[in-house]
């Protein structure tokens, strides 16, 4: 990585929203937003990992810290070279589908000048994540809006960084950073907690029991029972039509196995703080439940506003 993780989200949590800080997921060191307040010891996903990656970053702004040329100020910011991509791109990174995927991301965000704000994000974020635990429908109108949030407030911090100190100095202090780092034997990674490897591993494969699950239920089932009410409609030969079936009756057999892992392991996942925010959405007698969330993003609205949120401790 041409920009040390470590480093700049230090940098960049000087300008995270309040009670968030930001972390990086995934191999390409995508950033993400995480609440300890609500999420506990979950790692964000979803809505909270934003656009940007720490690869997005080296592939559209490598260069400034690399490139070694005339038209290249060391002493001005780096964001003043922030439309430069001719410049700010690495010269041993060619211009291929990626990059210019990672530019148009950029190009789509660029000047962020004021600290993003949005009504009832909190409650918005809160209910989110009570609903990845619970591995719920997400309401779209409310998903989608949490996501921009998150993609304005990690750009806002990127560029405020960038504003922050010259180029020659983002250089210096990077690379002392990476030598601290490698001196004391300390490797950033994916993980914010500490170094529990077992939990960590728990976690991952939890969290990948529930992408299998989404991906089947709202994926590959439903695209399996429209190509057989089409099949239907259009009086396909009867063994086509089962040979279809089969395919559906194969796909929730998968489904139920995978809900089962699911539930055998619930016992060893975290607890989930937004529950406990949230006792009128998330509780229904002793045990958590899954609200009903409406699909009008009006009403989805109204409903967030007469949420109760209630003060908790995590354990």
């Amino acid at each position: 990585m041409i920009f040390e993780k470590g480093w700049l989200l230090h940098k960049m949590n000087k300008y995270a929203p309040r009670g968030y800080k930001f972390v990086a997921v995934g191999p390409d060191g995508r950033i993400a937003m995480y609440a300890p307040y609500f999420m506990g010891k979950k790692s964000p996903s979803g809505p909270f990992v934003s656009c940007f990656s720490f690869d997005l970053l080296d592939s559209v702004y490598g260069g400034l810290l690399t490139r070694r040329s005339a038209r290249l100020s060391q002493g001005l910011p780096l964001i003043e070279y922030i439309y430069s991509y001719d410049l700010g791109r690495p010269q041993n990174i060619p211009a291929d589908e990626k990059y210019e995927i990672y530019r148009s991301v950029v190009a789509q965000h660029i000047h962020t000048y004021c600290r993003p704000q949005s009504v009832l994000i909190r409650k918005n974020a809160i209910l989110i994540h009570g609903l990845q635990a619970k591995n719920a429908y997400l309401p779209e109108y409310l998903n989608t809006r949490l996501n921009t949030y998150v993609n304005k407030s990690t750009w806002y911090a990127i560029e405020r960084v960038f504003a922050s100190m010259p180029i020659c100095d983002v250089k210096f202090y990077q690379e002392q950073y990476r030598a601290k780092m490698s001196e004391l034997g300390i490797v950033h990674g994916e993980h914010f907690g500490g170094l529990d490897v077992e939990k960590i591993s728990n976690e991952k494969r939890y969290a990948d029991l529930i992408e299998q699950i989404e991906n089947l239920r709202f994926g590959t089932l439903p695209r399996q029972e429209k190509s057989l009410a089409r099949a239907i409609a259009k009086q396909k030969p009867a063994e086509q039509q089962q040979q279809l079936q089969n395919k559906i009756d194969k796909t929730k057999s998968t489904l139920a196995e995978l809900i089962q892992q699911q539930n055998a392991m619930c016992s060893e996942t975290p607890d989930c703080p937004a529950h406990r925010i949230l006792p009128d959405v998330f509780w229904g007698g002793t045990s958590t439940v899954i609200p009903k969330i409406s699909r009008n993003k009006y009403l989805q609205m109204l409903q967030l506003l007469f949420m109760r949120t209630a003060k908790i401790k995590n354990k």
